[in-house]
């Protein structure tokens, strides 16, 4: 996870990294936004593709954390989703299951 939001914030180099935490239900939901990034309707599409290239051949270095995380996650019920398009960039969205209350 520290991994996932420094190699994010190595991006951030010409808009601010922001991270937001919400409850929705049962879930918490951590938002990280990037403002500095966008990607073309095909390149979100295989985001979680290890072989992933940005647009100008720029590769994202994130492409085998991206997948590995999301598969790590799902192991322990979470998930790890990007945000539909937004304007503003790109906006990974993590979301945990909350523990339930111990007798």
């Amino acid at each position: 996870m520290l991994e996932f939001l420094t190699s994010g914030a190595d991006f951030s180099l010409t808009a601010p990294l922001h991270v937001n935490v919400r409850c929705a239900g049962t879930r918490v939901v951590l938002a990280i936004r990037d403002g500095s990034r966008s990607l073309t309707t095909e390149e979100r599409a295989r985001v979680f593709d290890p072989r992933l290239g940005a647009a100008g051949g720029q590769t994202i270095r994130l492409d085998t954390g991206l997948m590995l995380a999301q598969r790590l996650l799902a192991t322990t019920g979470a998930d790890l989703s990007l945000e539909g398009p937004t304007v503003d960039g790109l906006c990974f969205l993590i979301t945990l299951p909350m523990c339930a209350d111990q007798p």
